[in-house]
């Protein structure tokens, strides 16, 4: 599928690939680093168990063995959610368990550099376990593969010498469990305050965008009406000019509050003046704060050109459709007994079409940022 569509599998990639706030992400663990680490691990393993005291008996089965042990570390840094997700809590834990045993039977006893390679690579990844929050988890898998040990040295190798390359694991994990008991905590908070952060960053843009807003509609009012409202104030007799002047202000803040996508100084000009002339204009705005802005600047072009084409007795209804809606926006225009609807639609391709002006659709490519 492609990347333009998506799909499940991406849907998939990108939900285990989400970045986590958790400790993980402080030590590095989700950074391109940590699997460079498992790379160089895994190389540095190869060529140590390839020496001759290696001690690998069984080159198939003990790269199967080391397989499985770096398929763990691998699960555990790209598996999502904190706590780590219960499915791969289970995989990360249960694979030691697994992989200890066929080590085991293909190298030689007592363990040599081969199995000291994986046994170390064990540690390390149900340590990190810890830090992925699944402490109980590690400890159990930890548990398993000594068991593991045990049993499978007992039956299929006659001697117990494997516990002395797995025993020190027990520090391994008494460090990261202290790590984990001490610094998750504080990465929770760490997370916390800079969530919180953001949350007051955002109110207080939207607080000041309003403040703004408040303030150019109070500094707009106050140049058109100002000296209307002063010669009704001092009892001065209103001309017609006059009295055409306030009812197109009333309409003109109106709009404003009506049809806020279309507040634009072109359009307020060419609706200013289509009244002047005698055309009434309504202005609808249902998209509201979630209308395009680029698209909405080719719906401005066609209702100021409209506008400047009608005469007194005309009827303009202008309508941004709600978010999601087809088409776009909608322009009804009745001239005496003639009727004619223009539709603006956005279409699959991020074309644009214009249906119903002129002599039928025009249709024009958008700039590259109008897009869905």
């Amino acid at each position: 599928m492609s990347a333009g569509t998506g799909g499940p599998d991406e849907a998939c990639g990108r939900r285990w690939r989400r970045p986590r706030n958790d400790a993980s992400t402080i030590i590095g663990m989700q950074s391109p680093v940590a699997f460079g680490v498992i790379v160089w691990f895994a190389t540095a393993a190869v060529v140590a168990s390839g020496y001759g005291s290696g001690g690998v008996l069984d080159w198939p089965v003990f790269g199967l063995g080391l397989a499985l042990s770096v398929l763990g570390a691998v699960v555990l840094l790209l598996a999502p959610r904190d706590p780590l997700a219960v499915g791969a809590t289970v995989v990360v834990a249960g694979l030691p368990s697994v992989a200890v045993p066929l080590v085991m039977i293909s190298v030689e006893p007592p363990p040599a550099i081969a199995f000291g390679v994986v046994s170390g690579c064990v540690s390390a990844t149900l340590a990190f376990l810890c830090v992925r929050g699944r402490v109980l988890a590690a400890w159990i898998g930890f548990v398993a593969s000594v068991v593991v040990s045990v049993v499978a040295g007992l039956f299929l190798t006659g001697t117990q010498a494997w516990l002395s390359s797995e025993i020190p694991g027990i520090a391994v994990l008494l460090m990261s469990t202290l790590f984990a008991t001490i610094i998750r905590p504080a990465a929770r908070e760490i997370y916390a305050l800079r969530a919180q952060t953001l949350r007051e960053v955002t109110e207080e843009a939207a607080t000041r965008a309003t403040l703004t807003e408040r303030d150019v509609q109070l500094a707009r009012l106050d140049e058109q009406a100002r000296v209307l409202l002063e010669r009704i104030a001092s009892s001065q007799v209103l001309t017609e000019a006059d009295t055409l002047r306030a009812r197109l202000l009333e309409r003109r803040l109106r709009d404003g509050i009506r049809a806020p996508s279309l507040d634009a100084p072109d359009v307020v000009d060419a609706v200013w003046a289509a009244r002047e002339r005698g055309v009434s204009v309504t202005l609808l705005d249902d998209a509201g704060d979630a209308a395009r802005p680029e698209v909405l600047a080719g719906v401005r072009a066609v209702v100021v050109e409209i506008l400047s084409g009608l005469d007194a007795g005309a009827a303009v209804t202008v309508r941004v459709s709600p978010p999601g809606r087809d088409p776009f926006a909608t322009i009804v225009i009745r001239e005496g007994d003639t009727k004619r609807r223009v539709d603006y639609h956005v279409l699959r391709d991020h074309s644009v079409a214009t249906v119903g002006l002129g002599d039928g659709p025009r249709t024009g490519d958008t700039p590259a940022d109008v897009r869905k």
